[in-house]
């Protein structure tokens, strides 16, 4: 799938690099200084750098701002990589219950932001898969007959991609 690599001229590039990396959920500051002037700032801005900031998100993940605006969360993979070593059978049922809520929430913001959502339908495509993808490696962990100690860590779902660079599965 080819992704759009369009990014409105008006979206000045400190505002992506302040929605990725500000230290905290308000993205008024950086490590290396002031951010956003004011949360509603933030709020404003965020609609025009929305596009931007998920084409530099690797795979596997949503942007901060995305959890903190749109509410489209990731839980289910956070839940996998956490639990995916602990001793006994995996948690499968966990999982799922995750993967709903993420789905839910996705599905959600597709309706609730029709517009914002046309816009990232290329970059959501592949975000489905990703979620596809930590059901199918939640299926796998469940089906290990070895020893749980030996159970294989997921490194599947961690990528240096990024949805930007149009990586299919």
């Amino acid at each position: 799938m080819a992704i759009r690599q369009r990014v409105p001229e008006a979206v000045p590039q400190e505002w992506i690099h302040w929605f990725q990396w500000s230290d905290t959920d308000a993205f008024v500051s950086t490590f290396t200084g002031r951010a956003f002037p004011t949360p509603e700032a933030v709020r404003e801005a965020w609609p025009a750098a929305r596009r931007a900031v998920w084409l530099q998100t690797h795979r596997f993940m949503a942007p901060r701002a995305a959890a903190a605006f749109d509410a489209i969360t990731v839980e289910s993979r956070e839940y996998v990589l956490s639990t995916c070593q602990v001793a006994g059978p995996f948690d499968f049922i966990g999982t799922l219950e995750r993967l709903s809520v993420d789905r839910g929430n996705l599905a959600a913001f597709e309706r609730r932001e029709r517009i914002a959502s046309a816009e990232l339908r290329d970059i959501l495509t592949l975000f489905r898969a990703d979620l596809d993808a930590i059901e199918e490696t939640a299926r796998q962990l469940t089906a290990w007959t070895g020893p749980e100690y030996l159970r294989p860590y997921p490194h599947s779902l961690g990528s240096a991609k990024t949805y930007g660079e149009g990586i299919t599965r």
